[in-house]
């Protein structure tokens, strides 16, 4: 890694010039910069905006699973059968042979790391569901699976002595004259923001893995941490594009405590209340519903720990995601639902409580539940249906290279995932998406000619950091000044713009709302710099992250709009209104009628990108490429 500047309008910026560039602190980025390492690649670096908002690092549940191919016993497993499974949830087919071939490659490798996989006493690592085969490849270290892999992660990264650059927030990608290769990125300083020739920082680079994660703040109902931010609009900017961005995984979470209330938490039987805005009336909702049939609500409740996600398949009277929609339902009133510990469900004949249950299943779980703030012996918890994943992303090929040249995103950033995502492989596809990555950059490294001369580069990167120069004077330069009417606090645009996505899109898509929202951000994206105003100086970063959202919810609904012309109905973690449809209850309002996703999408991939200079996405549709 070597180190040099460039002077532009007589500002000096600093240059850092290395091989592979990894942006992002969670599994994907970090297993990306060992595995590198570990192929003899030693010419790189992280950066990380902030070493504590990676989801790997903070993300909880009752019981957090990881998806291998399974190697158990006489489990007859292979590549081609993993491979099949995963396609089969609308991927690509030789994507999912990729992430299937690296299965066993990346687990074992975070074996030789320490991570603590139970194993019996021959060696054999413990597989959880062994009697269905489509079920027998997750296993699990209890409620901390992701942070124990996080844990051991960063400390091998620390014995390699890999650089890391924290607090470093990357807000443009750099591309060559022709828009086609990656050549760098630039990025804000987060601790050097008031001093005007330290505020950016600038990469260049031969490869660049965008491990960021999802883009935090899409929807304001995010189990994800609050101090996470993704890049995804600035690779949607140079021209990236993207796959599945309908897809995301959604279900019954912790409000403001990432942690997904399933496994323990809801076989422990707690009962689920509801209050209004000031914390009054409460009820005893879903037993109201369900008051002449309790034994059904109960049994319903019993198997949602076990099936977390929302589902609309599930839907029905008799399945468990009608308690999703049921929960869903509450809120939309403006009411609050939370799960009480403290007291039996109605009708539930138990000689012990539910904090007492949720502790014999599982001390882990209960444990971490007090560790996020909730004793649950004491208080009852807010839970909300929130966005937990993104299961689309940028389109990759089957080294997860994208189709700008050199750039690689891995994890959440890459639609490494189809509608549905088999229990614990997001966690899986962050690992193994990494490996593909790193061992196809290996083996091109003897190809390259290196990194392009410092004048081109000064060239390239002149104009786009001129523009974050000047976007960064005049925003600081509102500091301290009284707000115009036009304008509104920074701080609070990011609150209203997720509130306005869960209207337009989280459970229900609502056509009319997304048209109307993606005006709103349109004119938001074309008038920034004259709308908001800082509440202090560190809201520029804040600004960069909303100039990057704004971008990112735009091509976002572009596609949910361009699934809805196709004739795209409901499927996954969402419905799509159907006047003609199923009401899975008369208790729920008509908005939640709908009709399930038929052949007009079955086994087609919906791909959506920004023209260059343009706020209007386009979508195109290809045949899901076979197992081959």
């Amino acid at each position: 890694m070597k180190t040099d500047s460039i002077i532009i309008s007589g500002q000096v910026t600093r240059v850092i010039n290395l091989h592979t560039l990894i942006v992002g602190g969670g599994a994907a980025g970090l297993s990306a910069a060992l595995s590198l390492y570990d192929y003899g690649i030693h010419d790189i670096a992280l950066v990380i905006d902030n070493p504590k908002g990676s989801t790997t690092q903070a993300a909880g549940a009752g019981i957090q699973y990881y998806y291998r191919m399974a190697d158990y016993g006489n489990e007859g497993d292979s590549p081609y059968r993993m491979a099949r499974d995963l396609s089969e949830t609308n991927l690509d087919g030789d994507l999912a042979y990729t992430e299937a071939v690296h299965s066993l490659r990346a687990f074992y490798r975070l074996t030789s790391y320490g991570v603590p996989f139970p194993a019996d006493e021959r060696g054999e690592y413990l597989l959880q569901g062994k009697t269905n085969k489509k079920n027998a490849r997750k296993i699990h270290i209890g409620s901390r699976t992701s942070s124990l892999i996080y844990e051991h992660l960063i400390r091998q990264v620390a014995d390699r002595e890999i650089p890391v650059f924290t607090s470093q927030q990357i807000i443009r990608l750099l591309t060559d004259e022709s828009g086609e290769k990656l050549v760098g990125a630039i990025a804000l300083n987060l601790e050097k923001m008031h001093e005007r020739h330290q505020r950016f920082a600038v990469y260049h680079c031969r490869n660049l893995i965008l491990a960021c994660g999802a883009e935090g703040g899409i929807f304001y109902s995010e189990a994800l941490s609050p101090s996470h931010a993704g890049c995804l609009g600035a690779a949607l900017k140079i021209g990236a594009e993207a796959q599945n961005l309908t897809e995301v995984e959604c279900g019954i979470t912790a409000v403001r405590k990432m942690l997904v209330m399933n496994g323990p938490y809801q076989a422990a039987m707690p009962r689920y209340v509801s209050v209004d805005a000031f914390g009054k009336d409460p009820k005893e909702f879903l037993a109201d519903i369900y008051a002449d049939k309790l034994s059904l609500l109960y049994d319903l409740q019993h198997r949602k720990a076990g099936e977390w996600n929302l589902d609309i398949k599930k839907a029905r009277k008799d399945g468990t995601s009608i308690l999703d929609l049921l929960i869903h339902q509450e809120i939309r009133k403006g009411r609050h639902v939370f799960m009480d510990y403290r007291v039996n469900p109605r009708g539930y004949e138990a000689e012990n409580k539910p904090y007492e249950r949720l502790k014999d299943l599982s001390a882990d779980a209960y444990r971490v539940l007090q560790e996020k703030g909730a004793d649950p012996a004491k208080s009852a918890v807010e839970v909300a249906v929130q966005v937990r994943g993104y299961l689309g992303g940028l389109k990759v090929d089957s080294h997860f290279e994208s189709n700008i040249q050199h750039l690689f995103p891995v994890g959440e950033a890459a639609a490494g995932l189809g509608i549905y995502a088999p229990e614990g492989a997001c966690l899986s596809e962050a690992i193994t998406s990494a490996s593909a990555a790193a061992q196809y950059i290996a083996s091109k490294k003897e190809q390259e000619s290196g990194l392009i001369d410092s004048e081109t580069f000064a060239a390239l990167v002149r104009k786009p950091l001129l523009d974050c120069q000047k976007l960064a004077e005049q925003f600081l330069a509102l500091t301290g000044q009284a707000p115009n009417p036009h304008q509104v606090s920074i701080r609070q645009m990011r609150a209203e713009l997720g509130k306005k996505m869960d209207q337009a899109a989280l459970v229900i898509r609502d056509t009319s709302k997304i048209n109307n929202l993606m005006e709103i951000i349109r004119y938001m994206s074309s008038h920034l710099s004259e709308i908001v105003y800082p509440s202090a100086r560190q809201d520029l970063a804040l600004l960069f992250q909303i100039e990057d959202l704004l971008l990112t919810d735009l091509v976002f609904l572009s596609a949910m709009l361009g699934y809805q012309d196709r004739g795209g109905k409901s499927r996954g973690a969402y419905l799509i209104h159907d006047p003609s449809g199923i009401l899975p209850l008369p208790q729920l309002d008509e908005a939640y009628r709908y009709g399930l996703a038929d052949a007009s999408v079955s086994g087609k991939i919906q791909e959506t990108y920004l023209p260059k200079d343009s706020l209007n996405a386009l979508n195109e549709w290809h045949e899901k490429r076979p197992v081959s």
